[in-house]
Order: C-alpha cells, then structure tokens, then sequence
C-alpha cells in the first residue's frame, strides 16, 4: 500500500509490505533542519511509540554505547528516508513526523506535523517456520478463466492440507 501526506511544507510518503514500512520525507524549506521525529501508532494493538534510531548528535550522547537505540524525538532521524521494519502483517499504522531544528539539546519542530496512515499486506502462504511461501501462476493470453479456476483449486487444496507444514489465509 502506498500512502501520502503533504501539509505546511512537510510531505510524507509512505509505501508498506508485509513485514516493512518505508518511509520518504521531503521538506520545502529544510534550512534549519536537524532531522525528523517520528510517532508510529499500531491501530490494530493500540499501540504508540516513538521510532528509534542509533545516530546521535555528539554534543548530547558524545560516545554512546555499541548498539545502543535513542528515540528520534530526542535524537532525530538525519535522513530524508526511513525503514520500519519492526511492523507485522495486516495491521494498520500511523506515522506522525515532524521535522526538528533548533539546538541538539533543545530541538523545536520546524513544520507542521504530517500524519500518513497504512495497512501492511497480509502473508498468504507460510511454511512451517513460519516464513511467507510465495507462489505465482502463469497462464495463457486470453485464457483468465482457466487460471482463476488454477488458483481457486490451489488456494482450496492449500487451505485443507492440515499437517503438510504450509498454511494458507484467505484475505
């Protein structure tokens, strides 16, 4: 799913899979930018937080430690792109981003806080791991009928083979 915001010359896009978020900024007057927070609410678990990151601004976290995380509203993402890839399947999500300016210690949003919503896209087939199994079907020029009835016949088969270590979830 694809998603897009634009307000008070911030623009947000918004482009979600199954298992991953990617996130596009794009600021009209990026003078003063120091970063972008972001606010990533799960409407599916009532869920709110913060995403994190691990680039600092040394003047506040001078030497942070190995694989240490900071929330982007203290230490902004210094990107115009961003992956989420903690999401899961069929859930619908929010992203609020700010862009922040000011002082490292004391950051201040520069333009208005742009919200995009997405739904991620649901694994159809999973293998006994757990993992998404895709499949694909080809037919024939003109022949759309006999490939559905392929399809209907596979999703069927797939649905009723109980112990055979795949799954199938019908959308």
């Amino acid at each position: 799913m694809r998603s897009l915001a634009h307000v008070g010359g911030l623009t947000v896009h918004a482009v979600a899979g199954t298992h991953a978020v990617l996130l596009g900024f794009d600021l009209a007057a990026p003078a003063g930018c120091l970063g972008f927070a972001v606010l990533r609410t799960d409407h599916t678990e009532g869920e709110t937080r913060w995403l994190r990151g691990m680039k600092t601004f040394a003047s506040v976290v001078p030497q942070p430690p190995p694989g240490s995380d900071y929330s982007t509203r203290q230490q902004p993402l210094q990107a115009f792109q961003w992956g989420d890839y903690t999401v899961s399947p069929q859930r619908h999500y929010s992203y609020a981003v700010s862009a922040l300016g000011g002082a490292p210690a004391a950051l201040t949003v520069l333009a208005t806080t742009t919200v995009v919503a997405v739904r991620t896209a649901s694994t159809m087939l999973s293998g006994s791991t757990g993992m998404p199994v895709g499949v694909q079907l080809v037919g024939r020029v003109g022949d759309d009928v006999r490939l559905l009835e392929v399809a209907g016949w596979l999703g069927a088969r797939l649905t009723s083979s109980a112990g055979s270590g795949v799954t199938a979830e019908r959308s």
